[in-house]
């Protein structure tokens, strides 16, 4: 592999890796803080201190999470790129999408399983759709924002990976 390629590479899933974790970042936090919420309405945990920690373990794990997702997503613009040598800016952002879900279907199904002992699933369920639902729109949005920002026709333009 020539080097040109290896630092374009290399910094395309750089970028990727940024931008996914701090979506996740963010996602984890507002996920924590709407769970959280209804406690400090009820009086249990009034103080912005008891919410700092629940912050930080939903950030940490949303973190994560978008590393996750993100590395996915590049997966899926790899795998892309070896059956299609001039995907779409469209197309890529759809792989994308497609990656970050499928880097998503495991805490999906461990919400799903969790919720098969309640007397009605159908929350969790919906939690777990949502869940997958949020990591195609991220994953999509991530590539589709980078392709605009590099002002290529795709991520992967020139260097011999033709997008």
């Amino acid at each position: 592999m020539n080097q040109k390629l290896a630092r374009f590479l290399s910094s395309t899933l750089a970028r990727m890796l940024l931008v996914s974790a701090f979506v996740g970042t963010c996602l984890g936090m507002l996920a924590t803080l709407l769970m959280f919420w209804p406690l400090a309405e009820d009086g249990h945990g009034t103080g912005p201190y008891d919410l700092a920690l629940p912050l930080t373990y939903g950030a940490i794990a949303g973190l994560l999470m978008g590393i996750l997702c993100g590395t996915d997503a590049y997966l899926g613009l790899w795998i892309q790129n070896i059956n299609d040598w001039e995907p779409s800016a469209q197309s890529q952002a759809t792989a994308a999408g497609f990656g970050s879900m499928l880097a998503a279907l495991v805490p999906a199904l461990l919400i799903v399983v969790a919720g098969l002992g309640e007397a009605s699933p159908a929350a969790f369920i919906a939690t777990a759709l949502g869940f997958l639902a949020l990591s195609f729109a991220s994953g999509f949005a991530v590539v589709a924002w980078l392709n605009r920002r590099n002002s290529f026709d795709s991520v992967t333009s020139g260097y011999g990976i033709k997008g």
